[in-house]
């Protein structure tokens, strides 16, 4: 989730806006539905169409992440890392920022799961597990956090890649060197896991894979690269009209793959999909075609893109609130999908406004650049 550093830019703007609705969706999501468990049964009981409703607002919610990453290999995969100086500025200035802005969340966090249930940590486990547990946490080991924290990690590691991936990719003969990796990485983390899948809804046995993708590098690093191709101008021969169809038509086919997938087993459409994969691609795409015509709406884009990983580092929290001590059990899907969208962002939002007008704040705790 990263920041524009000088300049800003509209379409890259609008994009990270988007991106951080759809991950607080996603949390939304997974508090009105059952997207784990018992999922066969969920989609007997609710219906066709309120299934239908689950999984297409399932997969939208998935295109958060995937565009967050886009905008990343947009802009940091684009810089020149030629001197100590250039490697130097990033691991400070980017690297280790995002760090400690991870670090004092996670120990929010842990006390303020600690805190609400202070009969179990603190008496039962006693002090000294529950110092262990915050030194543990921040140490990334054993953590215990919001399950959205495991973005964190995840990007602190891809950022490790950057300066090496940037180099790569500014010289011709090196980025030909680059696409084997690339290829096999989509092979290994995506059309395989995929394809046993879909055999496992048939009944059949899947494939046992020995090319281990974690030997070569993230997942991830797929969403990064295709946000530095879309940046450069890649899809550009497709007409405005194609690239628009095109996004609606991958949209339309995860929906009724997630669909079709909810009335056999509890498979997601997550990061590991193709059809994710590409939806993501032809969304960032269409970002960067079109993003001009929100040119009247620039201020608040800008100041909500400013303010986009704060959001979705705070939202959780007003979000656990709702669910921990309201009982929203008897209300309506749709009603409380909107709830658990709606009201995190928006204290979440009242939040932020004031405490960024403080330095520490705006630098440190909510990492605005």
């Amino acid at each position: 989730m990263e920041q524009q550093k000088t300049s800003r830019v509209l379409y890259l703007d609008a994009a990270r806006c988007f991106a951080v609705l759809m991950v607080a969706l996603n949390h939304a999501v997974n508090r009105t539905w059952d997207n784990y468990s018992q999922v066969p049964e969920e989609f007997a009981r609710i219906g066709k169409l309120s299934s239908l409703l689950k999984a297409a607002l399932t997969v939208a919610s998935h295109l958060g992440v995937p565009l967050f990453l886009m905008i990343t290999g947009a802009l940091l995969l684009r810089r020149r890392f030629e001197t100590k100086e250039d490697l130097r500025h990033f691991f400070r200035h980017n690297w280790l920022r995002l760090l400690i802005t991870a670090e004092i969340w996670f120990f929010l966090g842990y006390w303020f799961q600690v805190l609400l249930n202070p009969a179990k940590h603190l008496t039962e486990e006693g002090t000294g597990a529950v110092l262990r547990g915050l030194v543990k946490t921040l140490l990334f080991v054993d953590q215990i956090r919001f399950d959205s924290m495991w973005y964190v990690p995840m990007i602190l590691t891809v950022y490790l890649m950057i300066p090496l991936l940037a180099v790569f990719l500014r010289q011709k003969a090196l980025r030909r060197a680059l696409l084997p990796a690339a290829l096999l990485l989509f092979w290994t983390a995506m059309v395989f896991p995929a394809l046993n899948a879909w055999l496992g809804f048939f009944g059949r046995d899947g494939y046992t894979n020995y090319l281990y993708y974690s030997n070569l590098f993230s997942m991830y690093l797929l969403y990064v690269l295709a946000g530095w191709a879309i940046a450069e101008g890649g899809l550009r021969r497709f007409s405005d009209r194609a690239l628009m169809v095109l996004a609606v038509l991958s949209f339309l086919l995860c929906t009724a793959l997630q669909f079709f997938s909810y009335s056999r087993s509890a498979h997601l459409l997550e990061y590991s999909s193709p059809g994710i994969l590409l939806t993501a691609a032809l969304l960032f795409a269409c970002f960067r075609r079109f993003g001009e015509k929100l040119r009247r709406f620039e201020r608040p884009i800008t100041a909500m893109s400013r303010a986009a990983f704060a959001l979705y580092l705070l939202h959780v929290f007003p979000l656990a609130a709702l669910s921990w001590f309201f009982d929203l059990s008897a209300w309506p899907h749709t009603a409380k999908v909107l709830l658990l969208e709606i009201v995190p962002l928006a204290v979440s939002g009242l939040v932020i406004w004031p405490l960024s007008k403080i330095p520490f704040f705006r630098k440190y705790v909510f990492l605005i650049k």
